[in-house]
């Protein structure tokens, strides 16, 4: 568990590059500027890589958010998405529930998961369906028990 003020800061480094003053700062020359929204069908776990359990639907495609407050806003170590994140609609496929997302590294592939989570309500995909995160939807990096 993390403090409250150090949870806020690790949120906004990870989601808008702002930097940790004296532990982390955003000047790496390769530093990351997007992150990748993927859904899963099931938790992918502390060890899976965003390709667990991913959403394998006809059309599906990991979605960028660009890494600033323009594509999350943080408060109070809770984040969520500034604007709905919106998935390509499913054309084709078995259907599927989508159960998890993950924050990660990569477009497609194997990606690096940085944070992972339930969502509810669980989201049914079926041809013509156009999977959204609201930006209601929340990260909360927990200060205490759960």
């Amino acid at each position: 568990m993390f403090s409250s003020t150090f949870a806020n800061e690790l949120a906004r480094l990870v989601f808008q590059a702002v930097p940790i003053a004296g532990i982390a700062d955003n000047a790496a020359a390769s530093a990351e500027t997007q992150l990748f929204v993927a859904l899963h069908r099931a938790d992918p776990g502390a060890a899976g890589t965003q390709a667990t359990s991913e959403a394998n639907y006809t059309g599906y495609a990991r979605v960028p958010v660009i890494r600033t407050s323009t594509g999350w806003t943080v408060n109070n170590n809770v984040v969520r998405p500034a604007a709905t994140v919106e998935f390509p609609e499913m054309t084709g496929g078995a259907e599927q529930t989508i159960t998890h997302i993950t924050v990660g590294t990569t477009l497609a592939g194997a990606g690096r998961v940085y944070f992972r989570g339930a969502i509810a309500p669980t989201i049914e995909c079926k041809v013509g369906v156009v999977p959204r995160l609201r930006d209601t939807t929340t990260i909360t990096l927990l200060t205490a028990a759960p």
